[in-house]
Order: C-alpha cells, then sequence, then structure tokens
C-alpha cells in the first residue's frame, strides 16, 4: 500500500497510526476506533489536498500577488537592469 501511495496519503496513515495506538490505550474498543479513525480519515484527506477549501485548489503564490522573496533579494541586491 505504502509503495502506491502519494505524500498526503502517507502523511494520512501515518497519522492514522498514531491515533489508533492512542485509542487503543484508552481503551476504546474495535468497531468506535474504526468508526473515529474513518472520519479522520475523510477530513483529513480533504484538508491535505485541498478540498476543504470548497472544492478549490489553492492558487500559486504569484497569482495573488505575493513576490518571489528570492527575485526580490535578488534585485535589491544588485538593482535592477
Amino acid at each position: 500500500m505504502r509503495d502506491y501511495a502519494d505524500v498526503s496519503q502517507l502523511v494520512c496513515l501515518s497519522n492514522l497510526e498514531n491515533i489508533n495506538a492512542l485509542f487503543i490505550k484508552e481503551g476504546m474498543d474495535k468497531s468506535k476506533r474504526l468508526e473515529k479513525l474513518n472520519s479522520i480519515a475523510i477530513e483529513q484527506m480533504m484538508l491535505l489536498t485541498n478540498r476543504g477549501l470548497r472544492g478549490e485548489r489553492k492558487p500559486p503564490a504569484s497569482a495573488v500577488g505575493i513576490a518571489n522573496p528570492l527575485v526580490s533579494a535578488t534585485t535589491s541586491f544588485y538593482g535592477s537592469r
């Protein structure tokens, strides 16, 4: 499974493994853990893939008027040409 997962899925899986360990430590029964982990997984994947933002992807920084700090620093150091 891990061989074919993307970064978002791997992050979510790691988080779920840790949360599951906490639930086991608290003595939560298996069916309740499954329900909670399922809802947590859905929420995390929505957030990690930007689907939690009304289904829209975030625009790149350049599209929202944020200057590239490397270009700004280089321009101010060497001056514009």
